[in-house]
């Protein structure tokens, strides 16, 4: 049975020139946006993907606190990308960030996954965040993401290209012409890397399952990087994942920050993510709360804030 995480088959060279494969699926998109087709409504992003022989368009993510889509070859996922194995079931959440005073811009954040974003210029990177105009391929596909402010016919005749700056991964970013501006981000992280105590914490996340639990401590950039919650080995550590049964997926949730608040995402999830018997996309940590990975509660989600009540 084919495992993303430790066999990959790569369906694009990943030394060729991704320009010109992007560079056409901005074109398509570029005509069907001029022929007043596919135009979004409300403040956001749309999502377009190419296989290399169609376009297709995906989905709009709306301003609103939340808002977000899965992408991957699952087929829960929001958007399915079926005809490539170096995918993983639940590759990416893309979601916008609207700051206060800044512009709107679009985020592709990895979960964890073995393959890497390229961009027209051949830079790897596995999650991102920009403004204007995003392309990258993933694979065999081409990922096109355009503002909904952006009027059709003052779309660039061609796709900006990018100049990279910075001198590693973690730091990297890649800035473009007024149209694109892209800045690599920090790949969600695994359990090993978590804090051993309170001292630099903002919050605690208990497993409880068969009995057992299991305590994570998360600190304010691990939660601004993203910790990915499920039975895959490059989800939270092993401790956490030795209490887990089929009810949880491979990466089920998502915990993380939006506008600086502490969130948890489902991530397409086969049995969901359920509150106060609900079955929910996103849950905002303002406070203590509990989560059931499934509606059967076999397996919680505590999350405590800290500083922690008395």
């Amino acid at each position: 049975m084919y495992n993303p995480c430790t066999r990959i088959d790569l369906q694009v060279d990943l030394h060729q020139n991704q320009a010109p494969i992007l560079q056409q699926a901005y074109l398509e998109v570029r005509d069907l946006l001029l022929e007043g087709k596919s135009r979004a409504t409300k403040p956001g992003y749309t999502v377009f993907t190419h296989n290399g022989v169609s376009l297709n368009r995906v989905a709009h993510i709306s301003t609103l606190p939340g808002d977000s889509l899965i992408l991957g070859r699952h087929s829960r996922c929001d958007i399915v990308l079926p005809d490539d194995p170096s995918i993983s079931l639940r590759h990416l959440l893309l979601r916008t960030q609207q700051s206060e005073e800044g512009p709107l811009s679009f985020e592709m954040l990895s979960l964890q996954a073995p393959l890497d974003l390229k961009l027209a210029d051949g830079s790897l990177v596995a999650s991102l965040q920009g403004e204007g105009i995003i392309a990258a391929q993933l694979g065999k596909y081409s990922i096109i993401a355009m503002p909904s402010d952006l009027i059709p016919n003052d779309l660039p005749s061609a796709l900006p290209g990018i100049q990279t700056l910075g001198s590693g991964p973690a730091d990297q970013s890649i800035e473009a012409t007024a149209i694109s501006r892209v800045k690599a981000r920090k790949n969600p992280s695994h359990a090993s890397v978590l804090p051993l105590s309170a001292k630099d914490a903002v919050g605690r996340v208990t497993i409880q399952a068969q009995g057992s639990e299991s305590t994570l401590w998360l600190s304010k950039a691990q939660l601004q990087q993203g910790v990915v919650i499920g039975r895959y080995t490059r989800c939270a550590g092993g401790a956490i994942r030795g209490l887990f049964d089929d009810v949880v997926s491979r990466t089920h949730l998502l915990l993380c920050t939006e506008a600086g608040i502490p969130v948890a995402y489902d991530l397409a999830s086969r049995n969901g993510v359920w509150r106060s018997g609900r079955r929910i996309r996103i849950a905002t940590l303002t406070g203590p709360m509990t989560l059931s990975l499934g509606k059967k509660q076999r397996v919680l989600v505590n999350w405590e804030p800290t500083p922690f009540p008395s």
